[in-house]
């Protein structure tokens, strides 16, 4: 039961099973990057009313990620990551000028997601109401110092993003993992899906994944007072491990009314990243699975020498673009045309 429940990143192993986004030969030109956020000082972290003093150091280090995608003849887009309970409007928005009069960059061509990890620094102007009682002056000075701060560095990370930009293959898939439970009605609704996005280098090698999972990042009650990414963390620790220079982007989706379950422990969420054995079987679905992907392995053009070792680890990749073109021909070639992947998301926040 507890491992079905917390096999967040173990499940992982399934995205690595992809639908092909752009042709075997047609590829985009992504870019990725990512720069620390982590406070080195005592912050106020937000998420919880109950807390009512500075935090009490790192448990985990705090990321802010950018991928972009496009050339610009075609207006590229980029996605934002960043480890926090939210970024304000007000940030976001200078962030946005900035990059409009440095990159030329529309403003509907950004979209910034944070994790929503109750255990991040509160910043200006996001939920300024959540500790149901005034911060006191000095707090305040420290949140307005880091919020400075993380608008400077949300503006290196994209344009270094831009910067990188180089020729890549898109892949994508849905997963599913089923941690979440809704945290107002029991029994009630919650999204389970776990859409997936991979950009990988001529010669096989992953360089940037990006996964949604709708639920909270509240793993970590009010009484852990330390700087801490919760499950979205871990997750992208895990993931950055299996495929070293890759950079992990964990999104969280529509997730305001589920909550991890159960919660309550660091040990818990560590272990939403570490159950791969147990969730690679899961992946597989048994030896009709593994019969299909040997099959399709079979009719596969042969990879370099790391696709092999990534087919190995993640044995359902090898037969992703056959699949594909079996499945739906060249049917998501109008992602491509259609304004960008991110088209459907270009409001921002």
């Amino acid at each position: 039961m507890l491992s079905r429940s917390l096999s967040v990143v173990g499940l992982f192993s399934l995205i690595f099973h992809f639908f092909v986004v752009a042709g075997e030969d047609v590829t985009v030109r992504v870019g990725v990057a990512r720069i620390d956020i982590t406070p080195d000082y005592p912050i106020r972290l937000t998420g919880y009313a109950v807390r009512k003093t500075e935090s009490e150091g790192v448990e985990q280090r705090l990321w802010a990620k950018a991928l972009a995608m496009g050339g610009d003849e075609d207006r590229p887009a980029i996605l934002v990551t960043v480890d926090n309970c939210g970024v304000s409007a007000l940030i976001i928005d200078e962030v946005a000028a900035r990059l409009k009069t440095k990159a030329g960059l529309p403003r509907e061509r950004l979209a910034v997601c944070s994790s929503h990890t109750h255990s991040g620094p509160c910043v200006v102007g996001f939920a300024p109401n959540i500790f149901a009682m005034p911060i006191p002056a000095d707090q305040q000075a420290t949140i307005e110092r880091y919020s400075k701060e993380l608008t400077d560095k949300l503006e290196q990370v994209a344009l270094a993003a831009l910067a990188d930009r180089k020729p890549a293959r898109l892949a994508w898939n849905e997963g599913k993992v089923s941690f979440a439970r809704n945290r107002r009605t029991a029994g009630g609704p919650a999204d389970q899906v776990l859409p997936v996005l991979c950009a990988s280098d001529a010669g096989g090698n992953v360089r940037a994944v990006v996964a949604n999972y709708a639920c909270h990042c509240t793993t970590l009650g009010g009484e852990f007072n330390r700087i801490c990414g919760d499950w979205a963390g871990f997750a992208q620790e895990a993931i950055q491990r299996d495929f070293p220079g890759a950079i992990a982007l964990i999104t969280i989706g529509c997730g305001a009314d589920a909550n991890p379950f159960p919660r309550g422990s660091l040990d818990l969420a560590r272990l939403r990243a570490a159950l791969r054995q147990t969730a690679d079987a899961q992946s597989m679905g048994g030896t009709r699975a593994a019969e299909r992907h040997r099959r399709l392995s079979r009719e596969t053009k042969s990879g370099t020498a790391r696709s092999r070792r990534n087919a190995a680890r993640y044995p359902a990749v090898r037969g992703c673009e056959l699949e594909l073109r079996r499945s739906t021909g060249d049917g998501l070639s109008d992602r491509r045309s259609g304004g960008g992947l991110f088209a459907a998301d270009e409001t921002g926040v």
